[in-house]
């Protein structure tokens, strides 16, 4: 009896396997035999090398560089550093010159590279650390260029009078604050640090008017109106302050998709943040987390002219932290900033934002707005 039963075993073990093997490898050996569906070894060889491709729907509508679908390894830093340095400086006197009359824009673009200045002091010190999965030619060019731009920068502030007296300016109130503290006559948590020079231009820029300026620093004259709502607020005053909030957003966004101004486009992130916090976003374009979100409409400022190449300040900034040698911004985001999955879901939701600005339709970006409000007794 016992005999009968462990053949009874063994017979069902081998069927199993057996079923086991031609669903796993049945597959292959039916293509290898059949003339139409064969692949050759070379061919075979290729595919087991390459990455697995997912495709991404409607990836058409949009630049190759926005939509990739498997991200560019990066490679060195992404640009000649020699012709880019030689040109810089003129540039940036350029860029002063128009923002020192009080030109919004140019204040705005001032500020990005005051802070890629900022960025650089130091950096080439610590680009081996950041960079320690990249190898020692990129991570020799990353440190050669910074170093070079450093001393591009403090030459730029050096000849700009009034660049040079603000900063003197913030020096002077690091020193005040360092010599406070050290003498007990005040903590480092009731001084505060002094603001960045670009922090400052860059609130210049958005008290000239500049939309792109007042989105990322969070301009209180973005709100105007609406009251703002405090954890002793009641239920009805918050929800009085969603819906003022709800038409603000939706008045200033209808305004940026009718210019399509890539930058101001690339900063609606900032804006539409409280719709992401204040209540449940009923629109997948105002949902997630901040970063997602900051992707998000960066690719779509891509899409419409911002500036994504490895020299354009997305990429610039990308680099200081260590993120050098992408062809685009897309690749950027792709490899080092979002999961594959995520990046794809943003991706399509790219696709579908650009066919909705293009239609001028902000309902469907925004979403609903809140519920009704009740009425006051």
């Amino acid at each position: 009896m016992r005999n009968l039963m462990f053949m009874l075993v063994l017979v069902l073990l081998a069927a199993a396997w057996g079923r086991f093997s031609v669903s796993f490898g049945g597959t292959e050996s039916a293509r290898a035999h059949d003339p139409e569906t064969a692949v050759s070894p070379a061919s075979a060889a290729a595919d087991h090398a390459r990455p697995a491709e997912l495709p991404i729907p409607d990836r058409v509508a949009l630049a190759p560089a926005t939509l990739a679908q498997v991200p560019a390894a990066p490679e060195g830093l992404g640009f000649d550093a020699d012709a880019f340095l030689s040109t810089l400086p003129n540039q940036l006197d350029q860029i002063a010159r128009l923002a020192s009359s009080g030109e919004p824009a140019a204040l705005q673009e001032l500020a990005d590279w005051m802070a890629y200045c900022e960025s650089s002091r130091g950096l080439a010190r610590q680009l081996p650390a950041r960079m320690r999965d990249r190898d020692s030619a990129s991570i020799g060019a990353a440190t050669d260029y910074f170093s070079r731009l450093e001393n591009v920068c403090t030459l730029w502030i050096a000849r700009t009078p009034w660049l040079r007296e603000q900063q003197q300016r913030l020096t002077e109130a690091w020193q005040e604050r360092i010599a406070a503290v050290s003498s007990g006559a005040a903590s480092t948590r009731a001084t505060p640090a002094p603001s960045p020079l670009s922090t400052t231009l860059r609130q210049r820029a958005a008290e000239a008017g500049d939309l792109a300026a007042q989105m990322e620093s969070v301009d209180p004259q973005l709100r105007a109106g609406c009251a703002q709502a405090s954890p002793h607020s009641t239920t009805l005053d918050r929800r009085e302050s969603d819906h003022c909030l709800y038409a603000r957003i939706r008045e200033q966004l209808a305004a940026i998709i009718a210019r399509r101004d890539p930058r101001q486009l690339a900063a609606v992130s900032y804006l539409v943040a409280p719709l992401m916090f204040r209540y449940p976003p009923a629109s997948e374009f105002v949902s997630g987390d901040l970063s997602a979100a900051q992707v998000r409409w960066n690719l779509v400022g891509c899409h419409y002219g911002l500036d994504c190449a490895p020299t354009g300040n997305l990429l610039r900034m990308a680099c200081a932290q260590g993120h050098c040698g992408y062809a685009s911004y897309g690749d950027y985001a792709g490899d080092a900033l979002l999961a594959p999955a995520r990046m794809r879901a943003i991706s399509q939701q790219v696709a579908q934002l650009i066919v909705l600005i293009d239609a001028g339709n902000v309902d469907a970006i925004v979403g609903p707005p809140p519920p009704p409000l009740p009425e006051r007794n």
